[in-house]
């Protein structure tokens, strides 16, 4: 008994060793995947940001390579969220809306669903802002919306869409967060923030 009882005792610490450096190799890629998140943001920015410049009818011209510095200010501007997102209907299908007081602008009907479903204090949430909604929630919504099927991919598709339109009409597209753990969200804080 004595003898099973210590040849136990070492197996369990070799195993709660073992648990810690997994759980440090856990947060480690956590990190990982963290960084990878941002770098994919600042690369789908800048194109975003080109695909505006293009669609703006200028004299072409290449823009600058975005600066990863710009990029984070960008991230970091919408870590904490907006207060206030004002959505009201247009007589042509369409939405206006307004980010805490700031001039209106407008958005195809898609696109305008979409972001109303993304500021829905709805899903879970670990800070002050509203709810994560994963890519299978966010299609069952918006299909219950627009009375059309969406497919995860299709989704994803407008999401980017609507990070682009929100470039073009100089808002901020990193107000649209995705986390690959937790899902999509519009940076709304709570108390609920959304009137329309």
């Amino acid at each position: 008994m004595t003898g099973s009882h210590r040849t136990g005792a070492p197996r369990r610490r070799d195993l709660l060793a073992r648990v810690r450096r997994l759980a440090l190799r856990q947060e480690k890629l956590a990190q990982l995947i963290s960084a990878a998140e941002e770098l994919a943001d600042s690369i789908r920015l800048e194109v975003e940001q080109i695909k505006a410049f293009l669609a703006a009818g200028t004299p072409i011209r290449v823009p600058e390579r975005t600066d990863e510095r710009a990029a984070a200010t960008l991230r970091h501007a919408a870590q904490g969220g907006v207060g206030v997102l004002k959505i009201r209907p247009l007589p042509n299908g369409r939405k206006e809306f307004r980010i805490d007081g700031g001039g209106p602008f407008t958005l195809p009907p898609v696109l305008g669903e979409l972001l109303g479903i993304l500021a829905l204090d709805a899903g879970h949430s670990d800070d002050n802002l509203v709810g994560w909604k994963s890519l299978k929630e966010l299609a069952l919504l918006l299909g219950q919306k627009s009375g059309k099927y969406y497919t995860k991919a299709a989704v994803t598709k407008k999401l980017w869409s609507l990070r682009e339109a929100l470039t073009s009409r100089g808002v901020n597209p990193c107000l649209v967060q995705t986390n690959l753990r937790r899902g999509w969200r519009f940076a709304l804080r709570q108390p609920f923030g959304l009137t329309g």
